[in-house]
């Protein structure tokens, strides 16, 4: 069944690059059995560099180390990001 292939849903935001860091975009998905989970974000995201913020319901939020510069197909991973 297709419900087997999801394990859970997430947050996934967009903030500024500078501080104070603020909010830009932000979007529910569903992590799918493998571990990843596909978004996409307003176009004109694309060419700016952004902190990815993962946050899950039981537990604390997750920010990406350094901003990420977004393209049309960027991607993020959690053990090196």
């Amino acid at each position: 069944s297709i419900n087997a292939l999801r394990t859970d849903s997430i947050t996934v935001e967009l903030h500024a690059s500078t501080s104070p860091y603020s909010l830009v975009e932000s979007i529910k998905g569903i992590v799918k059995i493998d571990g990843t989970c596909a978004l996409s974000y307003s176009s004109s995201r694309t060419g700016s560099s952004y902190y990815i913020v993962v946050k899950h319901r039981n537990s604390i939020e997750t920010w990406s180390k350094l901003p990420i510069h977004m393209t049309s197909s960027s991607t993020f991973n959690l053990k090196t990001n």
